[in-house]
């Protein structure tokens, strides 16, 4: 499993990121609850996960509606706490 940054159109139509986890398959199997930003241990970690933040602007915007994450578990724990990251492209 793993994690990245999406960005998500909430049924507001506001657009927030997000950290999702993926199953070996690329299926989001779960999301954390919360609206997320960069960060870091220092400032070079800070800069890398502001690459990745920003890295998400350029995948397609999923719909919280249409990409059935409405159905898919929300998680409490950051998934960047507990899985490696991968690049969306």
């Amino acid at each position: 499993m793993h994690w990245n940054y999406r960005v998500i159109e909430m049924p507001s139509g506001k657009l927030t990121v997000r950290e999702l986890v993926y199953d070996d398959d690329e299926t989001i199997i779960g999301y954390f609850n919360k609206v997320v930003g960069p960060r870091g241990e220092d400032r070079d970690e800070l800069i890398e996960d502001m690459d990745r933040y920003m890295r998400s602007t350029f995948s397609p915007t999923l719909s919280y509606e249409d990409d059935d994450l409405e159905q898919t578990p929300r998680m409490e724990t950051r998934p960047s706490d507990m899985y490696e990251w991968k690049d969306p492209s």
